[in-house]
């Protein structure tokens, strides 16, 4: 005998990606870039939903995953990333659509590029009377980025749709999904915290330092501290900040002062000898951004009141750079941080 719950799950709208019950999220696979597009090329032609109403669906469908990860994924009018398409029964390159219920939707793992409805489904915005067109398309979207369904049954990957209230958040488990395929959303992350950052450090390619003043969230834990706890012996609170990748320091600059750190194979900075150093110089004194630009010797980028200064950290010297016009063309007057890769 079946009882009345597992009836009504065998019944309810469900995607058309085949099941794979793992523990909790599952990943396929991904795109080797972070920058994707999207277009409706062919709308429902059955839905009382506009052809604006659906690409806001959709559009609010992909943020939701664009929101917690390193993806940015925009419409586009031209040839995109993924193509959305609401179909009928049989169509190109995939298993036939059901009719109204069943199967609502189907979509390719990368590097495929399609996403497809069921135009026989009533589609809707909402949760009452039909199928409510942005919870499934962000289902959708999570195969179209690389992931599986999931057996957590709360998440929005597991293989039957659900109904979500408007404002709903992704499960924790369709976070962890997406962002061990493409990373956090570090700059997202920041801006809830911070209303401007004063410095940002790349020290990898997935993983950043925020500064703001006296505070830092470390981007490999997400743990917010005082600047001193990450970096000892250094300056109470910090103006400019930068990260050399090819000679493994940091560099932090407060005032007339810089203070050099290493990092060691545990993730830890450690105060280079003879730090703090002072900047002879006045006009680039309280820099407010710094970039690293040449790696062989280990030049920095210092930019004041819209000017760019050298400063070479083992001469301790700094020297004005007459090429930013070159390097940066029209930059403007006033920069809360950079980053150099």
């Amino acid at each position: 005998m079946i009882d009345e719950i597992t009836e009504n799950k065998i019944r309810a709208p469900r995607c058309g990606v085949q099941d794979i019950f793992p523990n909790e999220y599952r990943i396929e696979s991904s795109w080797p870039m972070h920058n994707l597009t999207w277009k409706i090329s062919k709308y429902s032609q059955t839905s009382k939903l506009s052809p604006n109403q659906q690409r806001l669906a959709i559009n609010q469908a992909v943020n939701r995953w664009a929101e917690v990860s390193s993806l940015s994924i925009q419409e586009t009018k031209y040839n995109p990333t993924l193509d959305v398409r609401f179909e009928k029964r049989f169509h190109a390159n995939h298993k036939p659509f059901d009719g109204k219920g069943g199967l609502a939707g189907h979509a390719s793992f990368p590097p495929g590029h399609y996403v497809h409805f069921d135009d026989d489904e009533n589609w809707i915005i909402g949760t009452i009377g039909g199928l409510d067109l942005e919870t499934i398309a962000a289902h959708e979207f999570g195969h179209a980025l690389g992931l599986e369904h999931s057996d957590e049954p709360k998440s929005l990957m597991a293989p039957f749709y659900q109904t979500f209230p408007a404002d709903f958040k992704l499960h924790p488990d369709d976070v962890a999904g997406i962002q061990r395929l493409y990373g956090k959303n570090y700059i997202n992350f920041c801006n809830q915290t911070y209303k401007s950052i004063d410095a940002v450090m790349r020290i990898n390619e997935s993983d950043f330092v925020f500064v703001d003043n006296g505070d830092v969230i470390d981007g490999r834990n997400g743990k917010k501290m005082a600047v001193q706890s990450l970096f000892p012996g250094g300056p109470d609170w910090v103006e400019a900040a930068v990260y050399s990748k090819d000679f493994h320091r940091a560099y932090l600059f407060k005032y007339d002062r810089s203070w050099a750190y290493t990092i060691g194979y545990d993730g830890q900075f450690s105060l280079v000898n003879n730090s703090p150093k002072l900047i002879f110089n006045k006009d680039v004194y309280s820099p407010e951004c710094a970039v690293r630009y040449n790696a062989k010797y280990e030049h920095i980028l210092l930019l004041k009141n819209g000017k760019f200064f050298t400063f070479v950290p083992y001469l301790e010297i700094v020297l004005p750079f007459t090429h930013s016009n070159e390097f940066f063309p029209n930059i403007p007057s006033k920069i809360d941080a950079a980053i150099s890769r």
